[in-house]
Formats: structure tokens, C-alpha cells, sequence
């Protein structure tokens, strides 16, 4: 069985828009959703119609506002408050050291994320990552740390069947709905 998986659910409208069209047409079986994102609640309202499919949780630490006020998540954000790209950057950044500081408050913003989700009576079947952070060897404890606080056994794997301009040509289509 293959497993079509959808990012970005709670985006946007847009974006909803596309990701549940996918899942009624059936070239998508899952989705995931970003539990910060500005349009969640209007991404939850909608996956109700499809009991079919299956929804995990897009733990997010680079785009939008946080959920949790954690003092470890203040480098991470801009002026607005809003997360900052840096974790996304970190492979490439040594100068940006992951500290304990760090993956506290990444733990409790993941939690809260999670624990929005489930508030919500999303029937989470798994996680991963908004633009792959999870993968990051500094968050794997952290990661580990989620699934076990809530029982959560899958996680996504990181291995994409599209290629960057494929990416790029979706992202624009949804930015004009």
C-alpha cells in the first residue's frame, strides 16, 4: 500500500482547498496539519468530511506564531513574534548551535501543537515536519520525547517523489486561489 501524504494542511484556505481536493479525488490518502497555522481551523472543519483519510500533525518551528511562550523558543522568532527559518538553516549553519534552551522550548511548542490537535478531536496517526526539521540529529530527543509523551508510533519518513520545480509550480497555483 502506498501512502500519499499532503503537507501544509492549516496553511492557508488555499492550500485546503487543494489538499482536500487531492483527498476526494483519491490521489492523496493522508494529509498532515500545521497546528499553528492561520487557517487550521478551517483545514479541521473540513477533514471531518473525510473518515477515510488519514491526518497527523506538521510539528512546525519555522513559520507562524508559536503556540507555547516558551523563554527557549525567543531566538527563533522575528520582531512580529513570528518563527524565523533558523532551524531550517542548521545543517547548513553551524553558527547557530541547537542549545538545550532550544530544544526545550521546541519540545513545548511541539507539545502544544499536538496537544491543540487532539483538543480538536483529530485522530492524529502520525508526525513529521514542517520543512523537514525533525530529521535534524540536535531534535531527534526531542522528537522522541513527543512520541512518547503522546503514544504517537509513526513518523513520516523524509523522501519526496517531487522534484523542486514541481514543488515550486504547486506553490504557485495555491498562492493564487
Amino acid at each position: 500500500r502506498i501512502i500519499i501524504n499532503c503537507d501544509d494542511l492549516g496553511a492557508s484556505e488555499g492550500i485546503n482547498e487543494c489538499i482536500l481536493d487531492l483527498i476526494e479525488q483519491r490521489r492523496a490518502t493522508s494529509a498532515t496539519l500545521l497546528m499553528n497555522g492561520p487557517a487550521v481551523e478551517d483545514a479541521i472543519r473540513l477533514i471531518r468530511k473525510h473518515p477515510q483519510s488519514s491526518f497527523g500533525v506538521h510539528l512546525n518551528a519555522t513559520q507562524f506564531l508559536p503556540l507555547s511562550s516558551h523563554p527557549g523558543l525567543s531566538s527563533l522568532l522575528n520582531e512580529k513574534g513570528e518563527f524565523t527559518d533558523k532551524l531550517r538553516k542548521i545543517p547548513l549553519s553551524p553558527e547557530f548551535p541547537v542549545t538545550s534552551a532550544i530544544q526545550a522550548g521546541v519540545l513545548a511548542e511541539w507539545s502544544a501543537q499536538l496537544e491543540r490537535a487532539f483538543a480538536f478531536g483529530v485522530p492524529v496517526s502520525h508526525i513529521d515536519s514542517h520543512h523537514f526539521i525533525h530529521t535534524n540529529p540536535s531534535l531527534f530527543r526531542v522528537l522522541k520525547k513527543v512520541q512518547k509523551k503522546f503514544g504517537i508510533r509513526r513518523v513520516r519518513l523524509t523522501q519526496n517523489v517531487f522534484g523542486v520545480n514541481d514543488a515550486i509550480s504547486l506553490q504557485r497555483r495555491t498562492a493564487k486561489r
